[in-house]
C-alpha cells in the first residue's frame, strides 16, 4: 500500500495523521462564512509490512470500483473542485521504486507518503431577518479535493511483470484515495441539507455561530469516517495498495 497520513494511504510506514484548522467569519450584516479546513494526512503506500492476513485475489486492472468514477455534485448549491498532481519517480527494479516512493513522496510533518489526499469544505449563508428571529438562507458549499499522486515512466529496459506490478499497484492506492475523496464530497453534502433544515435564532450573531458549529460537527463526522476507513483498510493494504 502507500505510506498515508489520513486521508490518502499509507501502507506499511506510517499509520494516519490529520491536521484541523477551522477559520470562521461571521458577517456584520446579511452574510456569513465559515470554513473548514481539513487536511488530509498522506495516503501513501508505506514499505511492505509482513502480515499473515492475505490480500483479495482480485486484479484492479479488471474489477470495476464505484469510487473510480469522478464525484459528481447533483445539487447546483454544492460545487465540487477535484484536482490531482504527480510527481515523477524513476528506476527499473522494485527497490529502487520504493527508495523513490520514500525519498520523494509528499511530506507532511507526520512524516512521507507515497499519495496524499487532501479536501476542504468551505460554506457560505445569508442572513433571513424577521422582527423576532433570524435565519440563515441560500447555504452554499463548496469542495476542494486534491490528490497527490506518483508518476513513474517505465526505462525501455524494465521488466513487463515489474510494470504490470506497478500498474495494480497505482491502481488499487487511486482506488483507496479516492475513497477518501468521496468522504469529503460526501461531508460537504451532508453540510448543505444540514445547514438548509437549520432553522433561527433570536438574532443573526447566534444564527452564525450555532450554523458554524453544526457545520462543523459534520465535518468531524467524516473526519471519524476517514479514520475508520484507513483502520478496516489498513490503510489501503486490504484493497492491494502495496509496492512491492
Amino acid at each position: 500500500m502507500a505510506k498515508r497520513g489520513y486521508s490518502g494511504c499509507a501502507i506499511g510506514a506510517a499509520i494516519g495523521c490529520a491536521l484541523l484548522v477551522v477559520t470562521l467569519a461571521a458577517g456584520v450584516v446579511a452574510l456569513a462564512l465559515a470554513l473548514f479546513l481539513l487536511t488530509d494526512a498522506p495516503s501513501a503506500s508505506p514499505p511492505p509490512i509482513p502480515t499473515a492476513r492475505s490480500v483479495p485475489d482480485t486484479d484492479p486492472d479488471t474489477v470495476p470500483d464505484p469510487s473510480d468514477e469522478p464525484p459528481v455534485a447533483l445539487d447546483p448549491k454544492l460545487t465540487v473542485e477535484a484536482t490531482r498532481a504527480n510527481y515523477a519517480i524513476t528506476g527499473k527494479s522494485a527497490g529502487e521504486l520504493r527508495r523513490q516512493l520514500d525519498t520523494l513522496g509528499p511530506k507532511d510533518q507526520s512524516g512521507r507518503f507515497d499519495a496524499y489526499t487532501h479536501w476542504n469544505v468551505r460554506w457560505t449563508y445569508s442572513y433571513d431577518r424577521t422582527a423576532a428571529a433570524c435565519a440563515v438562507t441560500d447555504v452554499k458549499v463548496t469542495v476542494t479535493v486534491k490528490i497527490t499522486m506518483p508518476e513513474w515512466s517505465p526505462p525501455p529496459d524494465a521488466s513487463p511483470e515489474l510494470v504490470s506490478s506497478w500498474n495494480r499497484y497505482i491502481k488499487a492506492l487511486e482506488r483507496h484515495e479516492n475513497g477518501h475523496r468521496d468522504n469529503g464530497v460526501a461531508a460537504g453534502r451532508d453540510v448543505l441539507s444540514t445547514l438548509r433544515s437549520f432553522g433561527s435564532r433570536g438574532t443573526c450573531t447566534k444564527s452564525g455561530e450555532d450554523a458554524n458549529a453544526t457545520g462543523l460537527e459534520v465535518v468531524k463526522r467524516y473526519q471519524a469516517k476517514d479514520k475508520d476507513y484507513d483502520r478496516t483498510t489498513g490503510h489501503g493494504r486490504t484493497q492491494g495498495a502495496r509496492f512491492p
